[in-house]
């Protein structure tokens, strides 16, 4: 028998109690570093305020650009598809190139994406490309217009032209964003004086387009760089170190444009006005750290040695030595700590045996029978003796539907492997339905929904299950279709009544199953049902809701000596 607990006559939280006071001393230092964290969070706040107006002020302006280019460009398309007379449409065209600020050179292009003219304002010398890139042309289809940076501050706008809803050609221009190069400016000086290009245009891959003094093929740093992706979702604001320092950068990608607007500023100029603060803080800390670690060791070695040994033995009981002991001269509670860990090594060891004896025997029986028999067995719930009880349950049969030319096609490597990844996927959906998957029979898998615990809703279960199989096929066909070029289809009879449940076979072989016209009608119901077709019994069909079942009238089954009324699942 276990000796009884220490008592305790030095209590550890007057120890703790001594250490807190002493500490408390100093908390007026904390107070200074909460006022530097709220002024740092107000200033970043602000500062993102105002990076985010300037990112809508460029945005806008690019916006605005760019759909006064493709307004004009769906005007071409409808000049080229309503025009009556085609003689007129290349003076109309020349008309509307030289009545726009925008472009100088308009170009058609045919349903493949080919140039077949362009039209040029006189002294234009803006080249566009001989053919249009057929990515480029799937997004302008898709979205009704298309934008492709073409080079150092320009870019492609495409529109499709469309003539009885019917793409037959596009009209392109090339806009140039050197317009933006005054607008920034102005605003650059505006709302971040002093500072050098703090709002740059990107594209997604990183490269600087604009202001216009950027150098060619200048891109951002890899670690920004990877974090455009995340502005395609909307804008993103980080604290990022470039060029040597920590800048506060904002992203914000141009819905449906492979540009991004970025706007930096440095944090020494954010957070100014908390140099100062910063230094007399770290003063503060410096003196108040100096003195709480002496205060601190000279009472932590009169707690932290027993607390070693706790360690130990906590480590002796993560280890499995149960056969270890901590002793302690301490009269706090940590000798009574130290107490319950020397008691829980006791323990642990006595049930050492019993948890591994467990382990073996859900391990062997698993093997031959379900889960939650196999618990049952082990609680003493269900007895190993042949015999069974009468249940109402739902059988489900899924048999695959042509699977003979399939193992014919295949090696037989190949069959096992396949039927393998097939019946995973068919018993994890009935575990989820909490079914129990009573055997697979050739290519095909019985389960059973109410037992051996009884649950009301198993025909509802059951047909659910039966719909995420058919669901969940298609995902794994996807996979099958490229591993072993065959697709699975499934054939899915269910029936509700009442069986047999029980251990049937022999003293020496036994089963864990279900006996009964249930399984037999739920089986010859999946013999007749097409491919991912699913089939019930009216037995079934009369206890679920929320399904759209088409009554498919009597039909004669084999093996059975009446006609029985069959349903059908609409999936």
């Amino acid at each position: 028998m276990s000796a009884s607990p220490p008592r305790v006559k030095r209590p550890l939280f007057l120890q703790i109690a001594l250490l807190t006071a002493s500490l408390l001393f100093f908390s007026l230092f904390g107070l200074g570093f909460s006022v530097r964290a709220v002024n740092e969070d107000t200033l970043k706040r602000m500062a993102q305020g105002l990076q985010h107006l300037a990112l809508e002020d460029v945005s806008r302006v690019i916006h605005d650009a760019l759909r006064n280019v493709e307004d004009r460009l769906e005007m071409a398309a409808r000049i080229i598809v309503d025009t009556k007379d085609p003689q007129n449409v290349p003076e109309l065209l020349a008309a509307l190139v030289s009545g726009s600020s925008d472009f100088d050179s308009l170009g058609i292009y045919d349903r493949e994406g080919a140039k077949i003219d362009v039209i040029r304002e006189g002294g234009s010398q803006t080249e566009l490309p001989q053919a249009l890139d057929a990515e480029l042309l799937l997004v302008a289809e898709k979205q009704g217009s298309a934008l492709a940076i073409s080079g150092f501050s320009s870019g492609l706008v495409v529109v499709p032209i469309r003539a009885q809803s019917q793409v037959t050609g596009y009209a392109a221009a090339k806009i140039h964003f050197a317009f933006l190069s005054e607008f920034i400016q102005n605003l650059s000086i505006a709302h971040f004086p002093g500072l050098e290009a703090p709002i740059l245009i990107t594209d997604v891959n990183g490269e600087i387009h604009l202001p216009q003094g950027a150098k060619e093929k200048v891109k951002l740093p890899q670690s920004i760089i990877s974090m455009l992706k995340l502005a395609s979702t909307g804008s993103v604001s980080e604290v990022v170190k470039w060029d040597g320092e920590e800048q506060l950068i904002t992203f914000q990608a141009l819905p449906g444009r492979p540009l991004v607007i970025m706007v930096r500023e440095p944090t020494s100029v954010v957070f100014a006005s908390l140099a100062e603060v910063r230094k007399r803080v770290w003063i503060a800390v410096g003196v108040a750290l100096a003195l709480a670690l002496v205060f601190s060791y000279l009472l932590a070695l009169g707690v932290t040695r027993p607390i070693r040994s706790l360690l130990q033995q906590a480590k002796h009981l993560a280890e499995r030595r149960f056969d270890q002991r901590v002793h302690l001269r301490s009269q706090s509670e940590i000798a009574v700590l130290a107490h319950a860990l020397n008691q829980a090594a006791e323990e642990l060891a006595a049930s050492e045996a019993r948890i591994q004896k467990e382990v073996e025997i859900r391990r062997d029986l698993s093997r031959y029978l379900p889960k939650e028999v196999v618990e049952e067995i082990v609680q003493r719930k269900q007895e190993m003796a042949l015999g069974g009880i009468r249940k109402e349950i739902t059988v489900l049969f899924a048999d695959v539907v042509g699977f003979t030319p399939i193992a014919e096609r295949l090696k037989p490597e190949d069959t096992v492997a396949l039927l393998n990844e097939l019946f995973t996927l068919l018993t994890e959906i009935v575990f989820r339905h909490k079914g129990i998957v009573d055997k697979f029979i050739g290519d095909s898998v019985m389960a059973i929904f109410g037992a051996p615990h009884f649950q009301p809703d198993h025909p509802q279960r059951a047909v659910e299950c039966a719909e995420d199989m058919l669901r969940f096929l298609d995902v794994g066909n996807a996979r099958w279709e490229k591993s072993f070029g065959v697709r699975i289809e499934l054939a899915l009879g269910i029936a509700s009544g009442e069986c047999v449940i029980g251990n049937i076979g022999s003293e020496q072989r036994m089963e864990y199953t279900a006996i009964g016209d249930t399984v037999n009608t739920a089986a010859r119901l999946e013999a007749i049902a097409r491919p991912n077709q699913i089939l019930l019994a009216e037995s079934t069909a009369h206890k679920i809701e929320g399904f759209e079942l088409i009554d498919r009238g009597l039909r004669e089954i084999p093996g059975k000596q009446a006609p029985i009324r069959v349903f059908e699942v609409v999936v």
